[in-house]
């Protein structure tokens, strides 16, 4: 199983991709596009994911494909390292 590391989104206004940085130290770690794996944080729980994007801006999307949020600043998950 792939190491799990907790971040905390932050929209790159030059790129519109979301720049992941680390929970614990605030560093800039990487950033999420089409087709990465996000699991995000919703409340106590979390529900696997990945990045999705319309052609506009990106969302979240469900592995199940019943729940669907637009990315903002500040979201909660986890990346896989």
């Amino acid at each position: 199983m792939a190491e799990q590391t907790k971040v905390i989104l932050q929209k790159n206004q030059i790129t519109g991709r979301y720049d992941c940085f680390s929970e614990c130290t605030n560093k800039g770690i990487t950033y999420l596009t089409n087709g990465e794996r996000f699991n995000l944080i919703d409340g106590k729980q979390i529900i696997t994911g990945r990045i999705e994007h319309n052609g506009f801006d990106y969302y979240w999307l469900s592995d199940s494909g019943e729940l669907k949020k637009e990315l903002h600043n500040q979201i909660v998950g986890f990346i896989s390292k």
